[in-house]
C-alpha cells in the first residue's frame, strides 16, 4: 500500500508525462506498457506513456 495522493510518470530526461490523483489505500502494477491502478477497489488501466 502506498500513502501518496498522486501517481505520476516521468521520462528518463525528467519531463513529466502525466499525473493522476489516488486515495489510500491504492496499488499499481505495470505490464506490457499499461498501468493498472487499484484505488480502494476501483480498477483503472491506461497506457503508460499517455496516462489516464
Amino acid at each position: 500500500m502506498s500513502a501518496e495522493l498522486e501517481l505520476a510518470a516521468w521520462t528518463v530526461d525528467g519531463e513529466k508525462l502525466w499525473t493522476t490523483f489516488v486515495e489510500p489505500p491504492w496499488s499499481y502494477d505495470i505490464d506490457a506498457g499499461r498501468v493498472r491502478v487499484d484505488v480502494m477497489g476501483s480498477v483503472r488501466s491506461f497506457d503508460l506513456r499517455r496516462g489516464p
